[in-house]
């Protein structure tokens, strides 16, 4: 909890000379504050984390828009008050964004990856968490996989752990074109043995690290305990740069 004094003073720093910063957990926060912290912030500051600030909704993402237009990372990650409107504020803002962490935001839906897809972000778009978003499917994965074909993608980190709505044909049309991947997280996905074959195989000369758990819960056509023998077989044998493997 940040009490009046240490905030003002906090604006006051941000404001002059502050180019990284973590507010997680600043549960006082909420739109009006982001408004004054990122207000005269905008030159400097290039790397902004306000996961579970609870209080912080598409407001408080239209004035980070508006003002800080160097970011390249953004961590706005389980605040449930933030919507679609909000992701389009910082989309269609933030030119030079290169990580965007959105994961549990109870609120958007698959616009929210439209608006993402019909940016110019996408292109430069290195790391996207989207984990734990259930209003997201594959046909959302699809249409931002399509976006991507026209040119030439940065995609490294992709995080969609937790989507148990997304669809084995949503990721795999994605990471037909996402093809730099090196860090992969698809745990309780509806996912399957066949489908991680099919993925080492786009991945085969990038992938470094990869989570795939499947869980009894999500429905899949493959062991409800994880994945079966084969499937990691085939993993360690053509994924070549694999360094770290959870299941």
């Amino acid at each position: 909890f940040i009490t009046e004094s240490a905030y003002n003073g906090l604006v006051l720093i941000i404001q002059n000379s502050l180019s990284y910063v973590s507010l997680h957990k600043c549960i006082s926060l909420n739109s009006t504050s982001i408004g004054y912290l990122s207000r005269g912030s905008g030159f400097h500051l290039l790397s902004l984390d306000i996961s579970d600030c609870y209080e912080v909704g598409d407001g408080g993402l239209q004035t980070i828009g508006e003002n800080c237009f160097n970011i390249t990372r953004l961590n706005i990650s389980n605040n449930s008050k933030i919507t679609n409107k909000g992701i389009f504020a910082i989309i269609s803002q933030l030119k030079l964004l290169t990580n965007l962490l959105m994961s549990n935001l109870r609120k958007i839906t698959n616009g929210s990856l439209q608006y993402i897809g019909r940016s110019k972000v996408l292109h430069r778009m290195e790391e996207l968490d989207i984990g734990n978003n259930n209003n997201l499917c594959g046909d959302s994965l699809t249409f931002l996989a399509n976006q991507a074909n026209s040119f030439q993608n940065a995609m490294k980190i992709f995080l969609l752990n937790g989507c148990k709505t997304i669809t084995r044909k949503g990721i795999l049309c994605a990471l037909t074109y996402f093809s730099n991947v090196r860090v992969l997280d698809c745990r309780d996905c509806q996912i399957d043995d066949k489908t991680l074959g099919k993925i080492a195989a786009l991945l085969c000369s990038t992938l470094t690290a990869l989570k795939a758990g499947y869980s009894k819960n999500v429905p899949c056509h493959g062991d409800e305990n994880g994945p079966g023998n084969n499937a990691l077989f085939v993993l360690i044998t053509i994924c070549s740069r694999l360094e770290s493997l959870t299941i």
